[in-house]
């Protein structure tokens, strides 16, 4: 099968490391500022509620596995 640029099958891998590099530059940048990572951390149980209340159901163990 031909993807739209022209390229066969195997053609996605070139697609696929310019994702993976672009995950990595942008990874990096959040790690790099440790303000925002702190404050991602701080507010996850925040974050995890909104999801729960907003589901309106409790997580059980079988979810979690």
């Amino acid at each position: 099968m031909v993807n739209p640029q022209g390229e066969g099958e195997g053609g996605g891998d070139t697609e696929q490391t310019h994702s993976k590099s672009m995950i990595l530059q942008k990874w990096r940048e959040i790690n790099a500022d440790k303000v925002l990572c702190k404050w991602l951390i701080r507010s996850n149980p925040k974050r995890l509620l909104a999801v729960i209340d907003a589901d309106g159901r409790e997580i059980t163990n079988e979810d979690c596995d």
